[in-house]
């Protein structure tokens, strides 16, 4: 529920688009299981998990708080990458 004129607090860390770290109970520190796609999903999971618990706290009932993907936004990162790669994503950051 989104209250008008509210403060509100954005979060773009991989909304929508992380799975679930489905090992935190045994391992929530990944340090059995690390690998790039664990390590997304982590943290994905776990700003979630954040941004949920200051949501749900007293006090903070006029907060929106709001977990979106941007798409693709329009920085430096890939300037380091061939061509091949920097240049397709840098067009499709021109219309995303």
């Amino acid at each position: 529920c989104i209250m008008p004129g509210g403060l509100v607090v954005l979060t773009v860390l991989s909304g929508g688009v992380h799975g679930a770290y489905k090992k935190y109970r045994n391992d929530p520190e990944l340090k059995q299981s690390y690998s790039v796609p664990n390590a997304a999903d982590i943290a994905g999971f776990y700003s979630d998990l954040g941004f949920d618990s200051m949501a749900r706290r007293s006090g903070n009932d006029g907060i929106n708080f709001i977990h979106a993907a941007p798409g693709f936004v329009a920085t430096n990162w890939g300037t380091e990458m061939p061509w091949f790669i920097k240049d397709p994503v840098r067009a499709l950051q021109k219309i995303g």
